[in-house]
């Protein structure tokens, strides 16, 4: 028979659309400090963003990613977040 199996499914904070898990970016985050977290393995709350440059701009804009972690992440720390996004993104293509 077949087995149907339960995907995780998390929301992009730049499109809000939901996609597997794992065809996202978590960005994990606790007590002022945010990091990309690959492993998934940060402890504390997390955000997804897609895997493509729109969304990353989009989560940019709507400073989504301090106010989903629900804490206040600084300016350079969040800049450098982005950066890394987006050196990420286009390494992949």
């Amino acid at each position: 028979m077949n087995e149907i199996q339960n995907v995780p499914m998390r929301r992009c904070c730049g499109c809000m659309k939901s996609f597997p898990k794992t065809e996202l970016i978590k960005i994990g985050g606790r007590d002022g400090y945010a990091c990309i977290d690959i492993a998934d393995r940060e402890k504390g709350r997390g955000v997804y963003v897609c895997k493509n440059l729109t969304c990353i701009e989009k989560a940019e804009q709507r400073r989504a990613i301090g106010r989903n972690l629900h804490t206040n992440i600084p300016a350079d720390m969040l800049a450098d977040i982005f950066e890394e996004l987006r050196t990420m993104v286009n390494a992949d293509k």
